[in-house]
């Protein structure tokens, strides 16, 4: 089973590694700018939806928007530290996460990119992952070794489930038509059309080569079943490492034919599709749970 030995050390690890995502797409996100669109094509979605419509007329100015980002990174700057109350401040800063998506995605076309990063995100507020690596001073009790393994593998579940549910999608609503119509070489040629002048460049290589294409074609059923099955992951590290031998390079493929980043997703990928605690076992000690230190975690 995928993270049976998951210690103190490989939650802390993946506390760090999500919300230090996190920081870095704040960052750059011009959030604040978002009061120079024109209301009229705000469409609320999911939460905001809870929201009385005048308040948006007071969240969407500079001020209100600024201010919000530097709390968010005020908060992920916390949580990467782990500083205490590591629960309370995970949790707040969820909300305010899924508040900063949600007003990005009612502007337009709405996408997947940072979904999987924000489920993350709520597991680990909810499970003790400021037991390791934590800026915290005095005595540390550490939970029970399933408070540890939980968290991997429910993150782990949730974004298997991801893939599978696209897969399962295509081959209920569009299976076998899609694999044969050259519906791939379409995707590829309307998406790089929107991409820069790499982009198109790249595509035109490949669409211009009839290997290439027939290899884009043949490979599209591959890539939905590795969809279909990507829960067996969780029970096989010879199916896993199949399942990344596949996908890496098809989000790598995605990304310069048809300028679809899924670059959040493989980042998450490296930590909870790969075994952090087989190396070290002992790291977390089986004796109920209970262990404590004195010094800096």
């Amino acid at each position: 089973m995928l993270h049976e030995h998951a210690s103190p050390q490989t939650l802390g690890f993946a506390r760090l590694w999500v919300f230090t995502l996190w920081f870095h797409r704040i960052v750059l996100d011009p959030f604040p700018q978002l009061h120079q669109a024109p209301l009229e094509i705000f469409h609320p979605i999911g939460v905001l939806r809870l929201l009385p419509e005048p308040c948006y007329a007071y969240i969407f100015t500079a001020r209100t928007l600024g201010i919000g980002k530097g709390v968010l990174l005020g908060g992920l700057a916390m949580l990467i530290l782990g500083l205490g109350p590591y629960r309370w401040i995970a949790s707040l800063t969820c909300v305010l996460l899924t508040f900063h998506q949600g007003f990005i995605r009612s502007f337009g076309y709405i996408n997947h990119g940072e979904l999987g990063m924000l489920y993350a995100a709520y597991v680990l507020a909810v499970f003790p992952a400021a037991d390791a690596f934590a800026l915290r001073r005095g005595t540390m009790t550490y939970a029970p070794p399933g408070m540890y393994k939980a968290p991997m593998l429910a993150v782990a579940f949730i974004l298997a489930l991801t893939y599978s549910f696209v897969g399962v999608r295509r081959l209920v609503a569009s299976a076998p038509e899609i694999f044969v119509d050259g519906s791939i070489l379409r995707y590829v040629a309307y998406n790089s059309a929107r991409g820069g002048e790499a982009i198109q460049a790249y595509a035109l290589m490949v669409l211009g080569e009839s290997w290439l294409t027939l290899g884009l074609q043949l490979g599209f059923p591959l890539i939905t079943l590795c969809e279909v099955l990507t829960p067996l992951c969780l029970i096989s590290r010879r199916w896993r490492r199949v399942w990344l031998g596949v996908m890496v390079p098809f989000h790598v493929l995605t990304r310069l034919l048809m300028n679809i980043s899924f670059q959040y997703n493989l980042l998450l990928l490296l930590v909870f599709f790969t075994d952090l605690g087989r190396r070290s076992p002992s790291a977390c000690r089986r004796d109920g749970g209970q262990q404590t230190t004195s010094a800096l975690t």
